[in-house]
């Protein structure tokens, strides 16, 4: 067993999660690591966060540390989380999320007995109030995760969140955060697995992931929406140039966001804001200059690349129609 004797910094982003908080706060302070500090950033709620938030830090005034900012989104709420934190690791939590009791010592025993400066375990999600009971964990059951496996697995949308993962504070120096806000984990993440000399590997789902109504998976079509497209591409790009062996796969990642977005405007058929006539152009542009990679790409559905290309040449003839009805 490894000494467990390091400070583990617990962030967790809070925005207007008042009804599950308690539930998030209640499964961190139960950790059986006891060396946590946990900080909650309280992204401009609205609600009763704040309230539940100083309520908490009077219990636990060691323990838990509370930053508040205007509404900037959790991405930015993250950074200034890591940039105030006092551990030696990381971890992540959301507010309508929670941890078995055993999450932080697992992924911490998977770094630490690897000697990694990263380690992950998988997650379960649930359909809202569904009991989860707790994973038995064996130390035994720790392993490193190749780069192989890692990537083929990060490239089939795994490990994507900064939650269920332990991270080293000084991994987060030079990482480059995106402006778009949905999906900013799967750049960030790119960048902090490809610097990662090994990755340690719990196999437990010790993270409870929930679903919502108004979670960012369930976005509906919105400019902030499409900035997951943005994150596709700087994350294809950034591989690119890092890990070019895994071009194709980011490339496959930023053709189904492509195809995802267009197909959403066209089916919507939107009124042309400029924000939205800005995406449509910058989809079309990225599609048009690598048509042929994309519908080469053997990491992209044969479904998904007929789509993107039919939804493409939608797109190409309304431009050419709208230029028509103008002359």
């Amino acid at each position: 067993m490894t000494s467990r004797n390091h400070l583990i910094s617990v962030i967790i982003p809070i925005y207007n999660a008042d009804k599950y908080i308690g539930r998030c706060l209640e499964s961190v302070i139960g950790q059986d690591y006891s060396n946590l500090e946990i900080i909650l950033v309280d992204d401009g709620s609205t609600d009763g966060s704040a309230a539940i938030c100083d309520s908490w830090k009077a219990i636990y005034p060691n323990k838990i540390k509370v930053i508040r900012q205007h509404n900037q989104g959790a991405s930015i709420a993250r950074k200034i989380g890591i940039a105030a934190a006092a551990g030696d690791f990381l971890t992540f939590v959301d507010s309508d999320d929670y941890v078995l009791p055993n999450y932080v010592s697992a992924l911490y025993d998977a770094a630490v007995a690897n000697d990694a400066p990263v380690a992950v375990c998988p997650f379960c999600k649930i359909v809202p109030e569904k009991k989860v009971y707790a994973t038995e964990y064996s130390l035994a059951n720790n392993r490193i995760l190749d780069k192989e496996e890692l990537f083929r697995r990060f490239f089939k949308y795994e490990f994507w969140a900064f939650w269920g993962g332990i991270y080293c504070k000084d991994m987060f120096d030079g990482i480059i955060y995106p402006n778009a806000t949905i999906n900013e984990d799967y750049f960030v993440k790119a960048q902090l697995f490809s610097k990662a000399s090994r990755i340690g590997y719990s196999p437990y789902p010790l993270y409870v992931y929930e679903a919502h109504p108004g979670s960012l998976s369930n976005l509906k079509l919105s400019v902030r929406a499409l900035g997951e497209f943005d994150n596709t591409i700087a994350t294809w790009k950034y591989i690119s140039e890092a890990m070019p062996k895994y071009s194709k796969h980011a490339l496959a990642i930023a053709s189904e966001a492509a195809c995802k977005w267009l197909r959403a405007m066209n089916k919507l058929q939107i009124k042309e804001n400029r924000a939205y006539a800005d995406y449509r152009l910058r989809i079309i542009k990225f599609i048009s200059r690598n048509l042929s990679s994309i519908l080469l790409n053997n990491h992209l559905l044969w479904k998904i690349r007929l789509v993107l290309l039919y939804e493409y040449i939608r797109s190409r003839s309304a431009a050419i129609n709208q230029v028509i009805s103008k002359a």
